[in-house]
């Protein structure tokens, strides 16, 4: 396999030079197998290391709910959960709930592997989170993520946090149903909830182990947050900080984890990409604008000419394509205009090698985003624990607090300098991203580090709207969020300027009405396509968005709002009280 050059007689990998390991695992996707690889396992240990978490910080409760979504009829274990907490002397406070199909087949790594990683990385990390088995049937809809979104969109309650390891090409959707795709997901947005997409395991093709510019369906959605994987590097900090490391491995070389690939000795190689139908969303333009103008090449030559390929041909980057085959009559459109113009993913990164699961009573080693994606949404199920205790209401959605806190405290997240995605798990690729300082096409933004997100959660302000100190959506605005002052000074303003201030109380509803009647919401150059006309524009909806009351249960909030209207003003309702009312809302207005 590429990555493995191990010399069995004398137990060394003859490319990178280190000392093998010899372990039996298997990825999500394949049957077990033996395989030799220089490499740590990702314990709990490890993994609490790497994602910034101390002894301090605590292991879940009611607020920090988490679901994983499964398809293809996959299956799990309780007892498998409790196997692996009790191995790290942890209980789980409840066994997870089941929403969906259950399937009928024996639990293998074939039809359990998915899952029961899924399921088992959040509960090592968060055991006592209350954790959902969210499984969609093969006649559900179209069986996969849109039946999904729309079932937690009817649902009364569902949880805070929902974590998806599936993907599939974007290319392979017509506009139309990518678009009701992000419809749903702008819903669970609205609705308060995070929604995880692990980008994929074969780097710079998110669904397929081929050498092609292939971007990810749900991945590619500017209203989920990408997730990329990292893997520990054995001769980086703090893994050869030991005295008894340092003896095994020699000195430090690199600086913190280092991109997953399967060209650096992994199974998996982390998929990065950027969408062909969703344009580059304000709160990432800055970021990747900085990365494309820094970057020599976008995409880059990685690993020269080592299987048979037509990308071997292309000399120039220019000249490469992405397929698109319901957007060109030749099927594929340039490369660059995807870069230059498309939404970028990951937006960040977790450990994603060598996790220890168990799998109807065996231990197994997996690597994978699929690992990576519900680490984070045992994070954020943390986060929304500690939001609970402030009396705050759930973090929601992810990407414009997490672009605002990277540009304002780049401590928040441990930077990936080394590696690059030009492979995947059946070969070496000659074209691909290469990691480096800031957000790549690689790792995003890098590594979150829990105890300094933390430090700047989302807070409440005043009237009850939820304040995420952005300031702006756009990242490149430095506005301070509101403070007290600045509030006494708005209001001595308007005291002032009373007479005006009545007047225009008066005239503006009826100047918004007039707007509102000729705008889209959101606003739909937000989706449109490099290569195509713009999409049908988006329904208005009259009246307001129904906003909940900030610090209940499943609250909505009202920066998303904001930020889905443009913003523009957003009036404040009474709850739904149920989902019969929500559905009657949705399917009348959105």
């Amino acid at each position: 396999r590429p990555g493995c050059a191990c010399d069995k007689a004398v137990g060394l990998d003859l490319r990178l030079g280190r000392r093998c390991m010899r372990l039996s695992g298997s990825t999500p996707s394949r049957e077990p197998m033996d395989f030799v690889l220089p490499r740590i396992d990702e314990t709990l240990t490890m993994l609490r290391q790497d994602l910034g978490l101390d002894d301090t910080v605590g292991r879940g409760g009611r607020a920090s709910t988490v679901a994983v979504a499964e398809f293809m009829d996959q299956s799990f274990l309780q007892d498998d959960v409790d196997s692996l907490l009790e191995g790290y002397g942890l209980r789980a406070t409840s066994d997870v709930e089941v929403v969906g199909p259950p399937s009928a087949k024996e639990v293998s790594v074939g039809n359990s592997g998915e899952g029961s990683l899924d399921l088992q990385v959040v509960a090592a990390l968060a055991p006592a989170a209350p954790l959902t088995w969210w499984s969609i049937g093969v006649n559900d809809m179209d069986s996969f993520v849109l039946a999904h979104a729309v079932q937690v969109n009817i649902a009364d309650r569902p949880p805070h946090v929902h974590s998806i390891s599936w993907g599939d090409a974007e290319a392979v959707y017509p506009p139309q149903f990518v678009q009701r795709l992000d419809y749903e997901y702008m819903k669970m947005v609205l609705r308060g909830i995070t929604v995880l997409l692990a980008t994929g395991d074969n780097g710079i093709s998110a669904s397929v182990a081929q050498c092609d510019f292939i971007s990810d369906l749900a991945g590619s959605s500017p209203w989920v947050t990408g997730v990329g994987a990292t893997t520990p590097s054995k001769t980086s900090k703090p893994y050869c900080s030991s005295e008894r490391e340092r003896w095994d491995l020699g000195a430090c070389q690199e600086v913190g984890p280092v991109t997953c690939s399967v060209a650096d000795g992994a199974i998996i190689t982390s998929s990065g990409y950027f969408s062909i139908y969703r344009n580059r969303p304000d709160y990432q333009s800055r970021v990747v604008g900085d990365y494309l103008s820094d970057s020599s090449c976008s995409p880059c030559q990685t690993n020269g000419k080592r299987h048979h390929h037509h990308h071997e041909k292309v000399a120039n980057e220019t000249d490469l394509t992405a397929p698109c085959q319901h957007l060109a009559n030749e099927k594929t459109c340039p490369l660059r205009d995807v870069v230059l113009t498309g939404r970028g993913s990951p937006d960040i990164a977790l450990p994603g090698s060598s996790y220890p699961i168990h799998v109807n009573g065996s231990l197994a080693i997996f690597d994978g985003t699929s690992a990576s994606a519900p680490a984070l949404a045992a994070l954020i199920g943390l986060l929304n624990e500690e939001q609970a205790r402030r009396r705050e209401p759930p973090l929601g959605f992810l990407n414009t607090w997490l672009y605002w806190v990277y540009e304002r405290h780049p401590e928040a997240f441990r930077d990936v300098l080394v590696g690059d995605i030009g492979s995947n798990e059946e070969s070496l690729c000659p074209w691909g991203f290469k990691a480096g300082p800031g957000w790549d096409a690689t790792t995003g933004l890098g590594v979150p580090q829990f105890n300094v997100l933390k430090e700047h959660l989302p807070r409440r302000g005043p009237g009850g709207i939820v304040y995420v100190n952005l300031g702006s959506l756009n990242p490149s605005s430095r506005h301070s969020p509101w403070t007290l002052s600045r509030l006494f000074s708005g209001v001595l303003f308007c005291m002032t300027f009373a007479p005006l201030a009545a007047l225009l109380l008066v005239a503006l509803p009826r100047m918004a009405a007039a707007i509102s009647a000729t705008s889209p919401l959101p606003s739909s150059s937000s989706f449109q396509s490099p290569f195509v006309a713009r999409w049908p524009a988006f329904p208005r909806v009259s009246g307001s968005y129904p906003i909940r009351e900030v610090g209940r249960s499943g609250s909505w909030q009202a920066s998303v709002a904001s930020i889905l209207t443009g913003g523009t003003r957003v009036r404040m309702q009474p709850d739904i009280p149920d989902a019969a009312s929500y559905r009657a809302f949705t399917n009348h207005h959105v």
